[in-house]
């Protein structure tokens, strides 16, 4: 399962994957937080969440390499497989503890994040 959550304020995200908590108790899916500007059909929403899912009878692995410790403290996983199908999270440019690294570096940040990405796949 690979869930995105769009939310009005991404100050708010930490709140929506709490929420999340009694709907995913174990085996958390794959989950990217995103900002968006607002739900067209409904400008007053402020979360708007999106779930694909492989419903199929194949056993589900979740997948968090431990250079990304910090997601055990929310219900997700950095990836998800099921089948043939690998779901992976959004990924961010941090350590095990959580701390963005490298800071301020955009071209670099974006390396650790294709780096998770990568890392989930071994």
């Amino acid at each position: 399962m690979d869930v995105v959550a769009f939310v009005k304020d991404p100050r708010w995200g930490l709140d929506v994957l709490d929420s999340a908590r009694p709907f995913f108790p174990a085996d958390p899916p794959a989950w990217t937080l995103a900002g968006f500007t607002g739900a067209p059909t409904s400008p007053d929403a402020l979360v708007m969440i999106r779930v694909v899912a492989h419903v199929g009878s194949e056993a589900k692995r979740c997948l968090t390499p431990a250079a990304q410790a910090w997601r055990s403290s929310y219900p997700m996983s950095a990836a998800v497989a099921k089948g043939s199908l690998l779901f992976v999270s959004g990924h961010v440019a941090t350590g095990p503890d959580g701390t963005v690294e490298p800071p301020y570096d955009h071209v670099a940040q974006s390396r650790e994040c294709y780096a998770g990405m990568l890392d989930c796949l071994k």
